[in-house]
């Protein structure tokens, strides 16, 4: 049981390292980076879910970090809200 303002030993956790997916979203005629796009990374399977997403920088770069190893789909999209999941590219 957790009480307020006592410690209570015993819930530890663990973090399973991720990769990352970088690049950059440039325009078909002229090649300029593209900024405010979402990139998204989902998981795969029948019911897939959001694992990491950003924002494209001003110059089209995006990263996405904390990425599960394996197989994931990668979505890119100029329309509407980006939910951030990931951090900020640095």
């Amino acid at each position: 049981m957790v009480s307020a303002g006592a410690t209570t030993p015993g819930i530890d956790a663990a973090l399973v390292a991720g990769g990352s997916i970088a690049g950059k979203v440039t325009a078909a005629g002229g090649g300029a980076g593209l900024f405010g796009l979402c990139v998204a990374a989902f998981s795969t399977g029948a019911n897939p879910v959001i694992v990491a997403s950003t924002g494209t920088d001003p110059d089209g770069t995006y990263k996405l970090d904390g990425v599960a190893i394996g197989a994931v789909r990668v979505r890119f999209d100029s329309q509407g809200f980006c939910r951030v999941v990931s951090s900020p590219t640095t």
